[in-house]
């Protein structure tokens, strides 16, 4: 037999009402013969357990050193495998919904002992009424075989979960299920399966959906009181939910666009070894949690809005992969579970609500991705413990085909206060080694106010992709005050001024459960009340005071599962901007970032028409669009439009707060991530373990001397709009606009921006000392120079590289690599300068202007025919064009 250990795209099963599409479950590949299918399934099982064990190995340590989860609990994901012939999934039973009636051998190796037999017998019996009413009947009713199997995978710390089969060979579906020592274990587990079972042949096309429901289900189910046999310890019911499940204590921390995808676990990282060092491999474990976490919000303000959207489905199978008509059909679940039209969840329709949950993309975006992963530790402190933390990356690529490449570097991770001052906890956390995608630092936040909590911004820069997360040191536990807060966070975009303070209120309904200060843009505190303690639907209202006046400056809908919340609230955060595009090429860049991954939703094209390109540094070459990856906050990039006119894009931002962007040595195609045009002197430059320094401190230091900003050129005399251009020195970096940076620095920079309120930091700037002249021609330019302290090599604080070219050229100076200033010693005799003219169009006249403040004449010499132009300060010189590129000599300029 065969063992398919790859997920792969399942062929659409027609008529059988459902459909199966490519997601995170394993196809088992059956002989042309007939034979039994129980070892290749059971094998596949094993080894895809083993795989994911290790895969998460280092992720579950982390929340076991966190007190997050209990060592004593082993790990187990439930799956799906189905069964093939000749290339074609085995037909399942048709869409017939009703009652599912357990089927057990009696006798043999798949027969269960009695006892638990049994168990799992009462866990059916006792669960059914709740699955019924919480996630619908079964949509194919009928005989489910339960059989047992060998689960051992050779790991103390995993087992193999159980799996169903919508064929298991014989037409009728089975639930091959393990034999768990814990009883409570067995109990989660065995709801999983039983979901899954539910759920048939039709499931939902995306692992996101498909994974979330059950899993969110799952939780639910094992938490509603009678729900399970009563001989279970429902304390240790929990600690098997922490374990696996939820981590919706941190939804708001962990939501970040690395998520996303079609599905949870890579086709080429099944069963590849992985590499030394504790790597996680990827974000497996924290991509199953989050799904079930994010539809835990919708049962916890719903209870019944799974159960309507399973009906939806059953009814519209084709929908299984298509994310317009799921997102339909999840409107119309929630109007049917709240019993009112144009329902809300969390505030907000169900697409709206939806494209803000990460997890739920079901598109593949491409490129490189980072996420960062705060988690607190909160217990077992002492000494100067104030605000400890682990701190974990992962940084991979996404290929075309959904394969990830396991990516390392080294991060130089950057902790600022609530006023952007960079914090050093100690000299073990400034430096992030990152192999096998994964990295992690454990920094102690010091207390650095007298005892008062502050809001710190954690920055996480690898290469030119940079994770922030935002996290409240001091307010959840400390040394000296140990008792746990039970909801805590940030505030972002609440501005007090002279005698205001701020708060936060926590209510559910019109019962308010307790209040809190905003300091220093950090909050904590402990609500004793029951309701809070489970599912909730919680009103979080940020206010700010005025003598005895309140202003409510922002209200957000929070939907909980049981136990304590991490919260970064954002005053203004979700906005919208309106862009305005041209015909033809420019250059742009994103203020805010898009909740959408894929361009075209954020520019509002089809996929295929999107034309955009990103520089990358370190192939010296532009990549084109998918491989750009999402377009994010702080990136810039080409884009061409075919029409002009004004694209509205929806996204996040971080209101009122410095953000940084993260650059690679060598050129760097940037935007400023603040909607408001940003002088160089709110701009700080940050070297790896520096101190941060002012923008023009690290020109010439750390960075090239000058930004260019793109000119598009004249318009294309068959499209009728520019298709190329030239560049000219930025003095700003506006809103909107893609900007090239050149980084000097071996290690990469990262650039603070502030808002305008923030200090100023001007710094001061290298002044050379000598004569200088422009040279320019229809928006192009080169400077030529004499300084007493050039060199007749590059000078990195006097000469200036050109930023890579983006259709037409326009004038270049050539030494070595493209220059748009050359400075050479003053009193070297026969100065020249080479000149490459680019881009033209022979036979056409061009004018070239000369400005020089130090009033020195040159000669420029075609090097085409010879002729020879002696030029003063304020004169043209004109030539005609005899190919596309001309080229000349510059002499002059020495004293």
């Amino acid at each position: 037999m065969k063992i398919t250990k790859n997920a792969v795209a399942l062929a659409t099963i027609l008529g059988l009402g459902g459909s199966l599409q490519a997601q995170t479950r394993l196809t088992v590949d059956l002989p042309n013969s007939p034979g039994d299918s129980t070892l290749a399934a059971d094998s596949a099982v094993r080894l895809f357990s083993k795989n994911l064990a290790r895969l998460t190995k280092t992720a579950r340590d982390k929340r076991v050193h966190a007190r997050l989860s209990s060592p004593n609990v082993p790990f187990s994901i439930p799956t799906t495998v189905v069964l093939r012939k000749n290339g074609n999934p085995l037909p399942p039973r048709p869409y017939d919904p009703g009652d599912l009636v357990l089927q057990f051998d009696s006798a043999g190796t798949r027969s269960f002992p009695t006892a638990y037999r049994a168990q799992l017998e009462a866990v059916f019996a006792t669960a059914k009424p709740t699955l019924d009413a919480l996630f619908g009947v079964a949509s194919s009713a009928g005989n489910v075989k339960i059989a047992n199997y060998d689960a051992d995978i050779g790991d103390r710390e995993a087992v193999s979960g159980g799996y169903y089969m919508p064929n298991g060979g014989t037409g009728t579906p089975e639930i091959r299920f393990p034999v768990y020592v814990s009883p409570e274990a067995t109990a989660v587990n065995f709801i999983h399966c039983l979901l899954l079972a539910y759920l048939g042949p039709n499931q939902y096309g995306f692992d996101g959906w498909n994974e979330g429901v059950v899993r969110a289900m799952t939780m639910r189910v094992a938490r509603t009181p009678g729900a399970l046999p009563a001989t279970l310890d429902a304390g240790l019911v929990e600690s098997v939910l922490d374990s696996s499940y939820d981590v919706g204590n941190f939804y708001d921390w962990y939501n970040q666009r690395a998520l996303g995808g079609k599905t949870f676990i890579a086709p080429n990282l099944r069963s590849v070894p992985l590499p030394a060092g504790g790597s996680l491999g990827g974000i497996y474990l924290l991509r199953y949690q989050m799904a079930g976490s994010a539809w835990q919000k919708a049962v916890a303000e719903s209870p019944g809005f799974i159960r309507e959207l399973n009906a939806r489905l059953y009814a519209n199978p084709t929908a299984s992969g298509n994310e317009a008509a799921l997102l339909t059909l999840g409107q119309q679940a929630l109007d049917a579970a709240a019993g009112t039209a144009n329902a809300r969840i969390e505030g907000s329709p169900f697409a709206a609500w939806a494209d803000r949950q990460f997890i739920l993309e079901p598109n593949d975006t491409y490129g490189q991705k980072l996420l960062v992963q705060p988690i607190p530790i909160a217990s077992g402190l002492g000494g100067p413990d104030y605000g400890v933390f682990d701190v974990l990356a992962t940084y991979f690529e996404t290929q075309v085909g959904g394969n990830e490449i396991l990516l390392s570097g080294t991060s130089y991770p950057i902790f600022w206060d609530q006023t952007y001052n960079r914090i050093f906890p100690s000299l073990q956390e400034d430096r992030m080694a990152i192999a096998g995608a994964f990295g992690s630092v454990s920094p102690n936040l010091p207390d650095i106010n007298g005892g008062v909590p502050y809001r710190c911004a954690i920055d996480i820069p690898v290469g030119d992709r940079i994770a922030r997360a935002y996290v409240p040191a001091g307010s959840i536990a400390t040394a000296a005050n140990p008792s746990l807060n039970n909801i805590y966070g940030t505030v972002l975009g609440m501005t007090l001024g002279t005698g205001q303070t701020g708060r936060v209120r926590f209510s559910i309904g019109s019962t308010v459960l307790g209040e809190t200060p905003v300091r220093n843009g950090a909050f904590g505190a402990s609500l004793t009340q029951a309701a809070y303690g489970g599912y909730a639907r919680l009103k979080v209202e940020v206010i700010r005071r005025q003598g005895t006046t309140d202003s409510i400056l922002y209200t957000r809908l929070v939907n909980k599962g049981p136990g304590s919340l991490a919260l970064d609230l954002r005053v203004g955060g979700d906005t919208t901007l309106t862009t305005t595009f041209t015909k033809g090429i420019q250059a742009y860049g994103f203020a805010l970032d898009p909740f959408a991954s894929q361009a075209g939703d954020v520019l509002g094209l089809a996929e295929n028409q999107v034309l955009a390109a990103r520089y990358d540094a370190q192939t010296a070459s532009y990549d084109l669009y998918p491989d750009t990856g999402a377009l994010v906050q702080g990136g810039g990039y080409f884009v061409r439009s075919n029409a002009a006119g004004n694209r509205s894009v929806v996204g996040r931002t971080h209101p009122s707060q410095a953000v940084a962007v993260s650059l690679k040595p060598g050129w760097n195609l940037i935007a400023n991530p603040l909607n408001e045009t940003t002088p160089f002197s709110r701009v700080q430059s940050v070297r790896t373990t520096e101190a941060p320094k002012p923008l023009n401190e690290a020109l010439g230091v750390d960075l090239g001397v000058q930004a260019f900003a793109f000119v598009p050129g004249a318009n294309d005399p068959v499209t009728g709009a520019p298709e190329g251009g030239t560049y000219a020195i930025a003095t700003n970096f506006p809103v909107g606009k893609a900007i090239f940076v050149r980084v000097l620095a071996p290690e990469g920079v990262t650039l603070l921006f502030s808002p305008a309120g923030s200090l100023s930091r001007p710094g001061t700037i290298f002044q050379p000392n000598g004569w200088s002249g422009k040279l320019s021609m229809q928006g192009a330019a080169v400077e030529l120079a004499n300084s007493t302290t050039a060199t007749t090599g590059f000078d990195r604080r006097e000469d200036s590289g050109l930023p890579p070219a983006f259709g037409s050229k326009g004038i270049r100076l050539t030494l070595g690599t493209d220059l748009y200033r050359d400075s050479r010693p003053i009193g070297q005799t026969n100065t020249t300068w080479s000149l490459t003219a680019s881009g033209l169009r022979p036979g056409t006249r061009y004018e070239v202007k000369f400005d020089s403040p130090g009033a020195q004449p040159v000669q420029v010499i075609n090097q085409r025919d010879n002729k020879l132009h002696r030029v003063f300060p304020g004169q043209t010189f004109f030539f005609f064009a005899g190919a596309t590129t001309e080229r000349f000599e510059v002499r002059g300029g020495g004293r």
